[in-house]
């Protein structure tokens, strides 16, 4: 399957809410950019997918910076991290991870659709 990119807005004071939805093993890259921009230099970022808010996280993926001063960060998902995945939603979070300054900088829902052929 082809690979899409898609681009994100986070929140460098609060979460910025969003829906995506695409097709069950489909390799996905997300495009982060912090709003306003703050230099992201050096920070550990992670996404991680569950199944329902306080749920079991289905996969975690580690950001990596594209431009840190001036707060792009991106997240590629692989096919394989939702192959085996059932239809139907997810939830996630984008959270900066260091040590003392914890942050959700985006979340929202994940509509995860039947593939029509393997």
């Amino acid at each position: 399957m082809a690979s899409q990119t898609r681009n994100l807005l986070a929140g460098a004071r609060q979460s910025i809410s969003q829906g995506l939805a695409f097709v069950r093993g489909e390799d996905l890259t997300l495009d982060f950019q912090l709003v306003p921009p703050a230099d992201v230099t050096g920070w550990a970022i992670t996404l991680k997918v569950a199944d329902r808010l306080g749920g079991t996280v289905q996969f975690t993926k580690s950001a990596t910076i594209t431009d840190g001063p001036r707060g792009k960060f991106r997240v590629t998902i692989a096919g394989g991290d939702t192959a085996s995945l059932a239809v139907g939603r997810y939830v996630w979070d984008c959270r900066r991870t260091d040590s003392g300054s914890k942050a959700t900088l985006a979340d929202g829902t994940i509509d995860l659709r039947q593939e029509v052929t393997a």
